[in-house]
């Protein structure tokens, strides 16, 4: 919460607190919102390169546009500055998911017997 009412404080206090508590709620509610997504994206690819562009290019898109446009409505004024550290992280997670979900859906045929 930190990152953006610093980075918005010069817009005033009532606008900072707000850009940040959007923040943190849009934070939430992605995370909790995006793992079914995520999962449904995977799930509808049909070959390794289409589940990963679907994973990382398709959450990752679809939250940037969410990010960016909800903080437009509220008034944020340093909107690169205050998503930036969560689209990080959800640049990171998606590609941790997506070499985690492919590594599961190849079987046990391809772990190694003591694996």
């Amino acid at each position: 919460m930190g990152i953006p009412l610093w980075h918005n404080w010069p817009a005033g206090p009532p606008l900072a607190l707000l850009a940040a508590a959007t923040q943190f709620a849009l934070s939430f509610s992605l995370a909790v919102t995006f793992s079914a997504y995520i999962q449904w994206l995977f799930d509808t690819g049909s070959r390794a390169l289409s589940k990963f562009l679907n994973v990382v290019v398709g959450t990752n898109l679809t939250a940037l546009g969410l990010l960016v446009g909800v903080h437009k409505i509220m008034g944020t004024t340093a909107i690169l500055v205050t998503i930036t550290p969560n689209m990080v992280m959800a640049l990171l997670g998606s590609v941790a998911f997506y070499f985690r979900a492919q590594r599961a859906t190849r079987g046990p045929e391809n772990k190694t017997q003591d694996g």
